[in-house]
């Protein structure tokens, strides 16, 4: 899977990335938008540094089934949140499912606790919102193998309230990070549009204009 692939090439010091799956057979078959257009033009396409990466306007979450158009239901985005964290940080992106990435610790592809200083870590758990037992899980694993000591920063997908309150309580009490800024809503998540994140590039939070930012190209000549 994606997550997995994306520790390889992590380890192997070669950039991947994390977004559409334009080719899923299973996927909600929904016509290509144009943020996400330009948002595989500007990181797959483009060797211009990527600039600050705009919230989508609106939202629907992925159908794993047929599903017609017409019957698509859209809601208006309400744009990136700081849940915790002020001023401005960067740091080289990493990150992907969590499950899958807990699936691969402790193997040889999973990255050492080293590597994981100065990074913005983006995670994405799937699975009911309500499965807060699960979600602490996977923190508390991700935390064992060294994923938040270091880091320098933390991008999430759109959050319950009880989600929220599950992340303050762990990284303030459990990894000890209550200095970390954690921006969420960020769409690189399992719903449409989404944005593309280039694992491995340097990126930048701002809590203070809540603004996310990809500092390099996606790719190079």
């Amino acid at each position: 899977d994606i997550a997995s692939w994306m520790t390889v090439f992590a380890q192997a010091g070669v950039r991947a990335y994390y977004g559409p799956n334009l080719l899923s057979p299973i996927a909600q078959p929904v016509k290509l938008d144009q943020y996400t257009k330009n948002s595989i033009t500007k990181t797959l396409f483009s060797t211009k540094i990527i600039g600050e990466v705009p919230s989508a306007p609106e939202f629907t979450n992925i159908q794993w089934k047929n599903i017609e158009a017409k019957d698509i239901e859209w809601t208006k985005n309400t744009g990136y949140k700081v849940l915790q964290g002020t001023g401005t940080v960067k740091g080289r992106l990493f990150g992907g499912t969590i499950g899958p990435l807990r699936q691969i610790m402790g193997t040889e592809f999973f990255p050492t606790k080293d590597f994981f200083k100065g990074c913005i870590i983006a995670l994405e758990a799937i699975g009911p919102s309500n499965n807060l037992l699960q979600t602490l899980h996977d923190l508390r694993a991700l935390d064992a193998a060294g994923v938040f000591k270091n880091a320098a920063g933390i991008l999430t997908g759109k959050l319950s309230e009880d989600e929220e309150a599950l992340w303050l309580k762990f990284l303030k009490y459990e990894a000890k990070r209550e200095d970390i800024p954690v921006l969420t809503n960020i769409d690189f998540i399992h719903r449409t549009p989404m944005t593309v994140l280039p694992i491995g590039a340097m990126a930048k939070i701002d809590c203070e204009n809540v603004k996310f930012t990809i500092l390099e190209s996606g790719v190079t000549e």
